[in-house]
């Protein structure tokens, strides 16, 4: 019985150690990007830049979002404008061919793109969520991958930079039918505006292979109306 106690109680004291670490992580990850007032800032955004894509054609975007759950991506290329919308557990997306709402993998990768551009809102708010995985080497460096299993249907995982603190990778794995698809994208060239970290370049990937890159030109935090996030009438309904 003393045996099991005892072997309870360390559990239980390591249990706490892994908390406390966690959240010395996470202070760490807020201070890096600018404190608590600049991290709220990046709680609502809007992004103008340049979308890349490695098959040839490029497009101006424009990223909408507003915390914790809604984001509106336009980018319009020569020939064609492409629209992707996320409120709360819906997405809709819309091209060439009009618009849909869509489900499954396809509104997952969706989210996924949600997710990975609401850093570090994203793992403050969702502190009780987060798997720490421990030290990890990436791109010749030690990261700590902090981990989200945000559904069924896609796990989120984001690289820590030790000494700088800031996220520069993001990966999410979805669940397509019977076989698994890893996004990721990769941060670089981080500038301050208004006193919030952001990164200005995105090298994005898809199962391992490098498909497009997105340039920020400006980037304006803390707006009070981005969006807006609703769909047209006819598409709010299945």
């Amino acid at each position: 019985m003393k045996q099991a106690f005892i072997v309870a109680l360390s559990f239980m004291v390591c249990l706490t150690a892994s908390a406390g670490e966690l959240d010395r992580v996470l202070s760490s990850i807020e201070a890096a990007y600018g404190g608590a007032e600049a991290v709220k800032r990046l709680d609502s955004y809007r992004l103008e830049g340049r979308v890349d894509r490695i098959a040839g054609d490029s497009g101006q975007v424009i990223r909408d979002y507003l915390a914790p759950d809604r984001m509106k991506v336009g980018i319009v290329y020569p020939d064609r404008t492409e629209v992707r919308l996320v409120v709360g557990d819906e997405a809709w997306h819309f091209g060439r061919s009009g618009g849909a709402k869509v489900r499954g993998s396809f509104r997952a990768a969706m989210v996924y793109q949600l997710l990975r551009s609401s850093v570090p809102g994203v793992l403050l708010r969702n502190r009780d969520r987060l798997e720490d995985r421990g030290l990890v080497e990436h791109a010749g460096g030690a990261h700590r991958m902090l981990a989200i299993r945000w559904s069924e249907d896609l796990e989120m995982r984001y690289w820590v930079e030790v000494g700088t603190n800031r996220v520069t990778h993001v990966e999410g794995t979805l669940r397509m039918g019977s076989r698994d698809t890893v996004f990721a994208t990769e941060y670089r060239d981080f500038r301050t505006v208004e006193g919030a970290l952001f990164p200005f370049r995105e090298k994005n990937y898809a199962s391992g292979r490098h498909v497009a890159d997105t340039i920020t030109d400006t980037v304006t935090v803390g707006i009070s109306d981005p969006g807006p996030f609703e769909p047209p009438p006819g598409l709010d309904s299945d």
